[in-house]
C-alpha cells in the first residue's frame, strides 16, 4: 500500500502538543480523504469512511517497521504514519530551500547533521551559470578533513536530507 500526503499545509503558530496540520491523504494514487490535526495534542482527525481508515490502519500496523518507545516495541499505525509523512514533507521543504541558496557539502569526517554551504548566489548572478562546475569547483577547494566530499545538491531534496542527517 503507498500511502502519501497531498497539499499538506503546516500551521507552526498553531502548533503546540502536535504539530497543526491538514492534507489530503491519498492510497495507491487515490484520494481517499482528508486527515488534519488542530496542535492541541490527541490524535489526527480523519475524514474519510470508517472502512477505508480501519484497512488502511490495520496494513500500517503490519507491514510498517515498529517503533520503540523506552524498550519496548510498538506497532506503527495511520497516526504515527500520517506524523512521519508530515515531518518527512517540513524536512525536505527545508532542504529544498537551503539547496536553492547554497552548494551544501559534505565529507567522509563529518558528524550527522553538520555540512558546510556555499552562497549560490553570486555564482547564479553569471548569465554562463554552471551548477556542475560550480560544484566541482568546490569539491576540489582542498578545505575539506576527509578524503570524499559530497555535494548534496546533486540528489534530490528529500534523499539530501537523508543523507545529511543519516549519513551516506
Amino acid at each position: 500500500m503507498n500511502i502519501k500526503l497531498k497539499n499538506v499545509k503546516v500551521i507552526k503558530e498553531l502548533s503546540e502538543e502536535t504539530v497543526c496540520f491538514s492534507a489530503s491523504l491519498y492510497v495507491n494514487g487515490v484520494k481517499k480523504g482528508q486527515v488534519s490535526n488542530r496542535g492541541f495534542g490527541g490524535d489526527n482527525d480523519y475524514d474519510l469512511s470508517q472502512s477505508d481508515f480501519d484497512k488502511i490502519n490495520t496494513w500500517c500496523k503490519e507491514n510498517l517497521k515498529p517503533y520503540t518507545f523506552d524498550g519496548q516495541e510498538y506497532p506503527t499505525d495511520l497516526d504515527l504514519h500520517v506524523y512521519n509523512l508530515v515531518d518527512e514533507y517540513e524536512d525536505t521543504k527545508w532542504m529544498k530551500s537551503q539547496l536553492n541558496k547554497y552548494v551544501i557539502v559534505i565529507d567522509d569526517t563529518m558528524k550527522s547533521g553538520e555540512y558546510k554551504r556555499y552562497n549560490l548566489k553570486p555564482f547564479k548572478a553569471d548569465p554562463e551559470f554552471n551548477a556542475e562546475q560550480v560544484y566541482k569547483g568546490i569539491q576540489s577547494m582542498g578545505c575539506f578533513k576527509g578524503t570524499r566530499p559530497y555535494v548534496l545538491n546533486k540528489l534530490e531534496p528529500s534523499e539530501a536530507f537523508k543523507v545529511l542527517m543519516y549519513g551516506w
